[in-house]
């Protein structure tokens, strides 16, 4: 089975990467750059489904996530 969660990729001041799922409480990473940011976000995304799915939590819907978030300049990315 294949599970789809959004991403979203924030610069931030210095050049660096912030990389959160919505859809995953505390899944959060960074990167130094968009390639590292991505291969971050793989390896997090990885460790906390297996957390999930051992506490069998519950994934939630992103919904109107991203309507409901400031305008800043953001890379979303499924």
């Amino acid at each position: 089975m294949k599970y789809v969660y959004p991403a979203i990729f924030t610069e931030e001041k210095k050049g660096d990467y912030s990389i959160e799922f919505p859809d995953i409480d505390g899944c959060f990473t960074c990167g130094t750059d968009l390639a590292d940011g991505i291969a971050m976000a793989a390896d997090v995304l990885i460790i906390m489904q297996n957390s999930v799915s051992e506490l069998h939590r519950v994934v939630k819907t992103v919904g109107d996530y991203i309507q409901k978030k400031d305008r800043q300049p953001r890379l979303y990315c499924l």
